[in-house]
């Protein structure tokens, strides 16, 4: 007969194995885990592993208010965690557009991890005497270059790109601190990312 291991917690099964005893499997966890052996794995094929518990030694479907518990204790965190990453990478996509500078001009600088980088160095050594002005910066498509002539220029061109990394991460963050609000996949689902 086959071996399950459920959450001693919340009753759920974690894994099974055909006729293996799962409790000398290196992975078994005595204090959080029971093994135990059913007839059978048929409810397996039909329902998700964590709508399903061990009673009298047999597989049976959970009720909803245990499979509301168990997700709310595991298939939701991992459910916030996809939507985070989700926000992440759009949070990417809209730091990789670029900054405008001066605003409204239409000149739009890149935002690459690079040019992150040549930004943060050109502001590290702009008050340098050895720095020497005017330093000409091209646009993301190398379309125009913008000359800017001294230290004043370049740290309002800086704090214009930091501004707009940092209105991009906190955009997130607000997302983030919605789906980290959801008791629920439906309030999950409801955090709709507008940007």
């Amino acid at each position: 007969m086959p071996f399950v291991v459920t959450d001693t917690a919340t009753g759920y099964v974690k894994r099974w194995g055909s006729t293996i005893d799962c409790s000398l499997d290196s992975g078994f966890d005595a204090a959080t885990e029971t093994n135990t052996e059913v007839p059978d794995l048929d409810l397996l094929s039909t329902l998700p592993r964590t709508e399903v518990k061990v009673v009298g030694g047999v597989l049976v479907e959970m009720g909803q208010a245990e499979k509301d518990v168990v997700e709310a204790a595991v298939t939701l965190p991992d459910y916030k965690l996809e939507r985070y990453l989700e926000f992440d990478a759009r949070t990417s996509e809209l730091i990789l557009q670029g900054f405008e500078f001066p605003p409204g001009s239409g000149n739009i600088f890149s935002l690459t991890s690079t040019a992150q980088s040549n930004l943060l160095g050109t502001y590290t050594a702009k008050d340098n005497p050895a720095f020497t002005w005017p330093l000409a910066w091209p646009t993301k498509l190398d379309d125009y270059e913008f000359v800017i002539p001294d230290a004043e220029t370049f740290e309002a061109f800086y704090l214009t790109a930091l501004g707009t990394i940092r209105a991009c991460r906190d955009s997130g963050t607000v997302l983030k601190e919605a789906v980290r609000a959801a008791t629920s996949k439906a309030e999950v689902d409801a955090v709709v990312d507008p940007r």
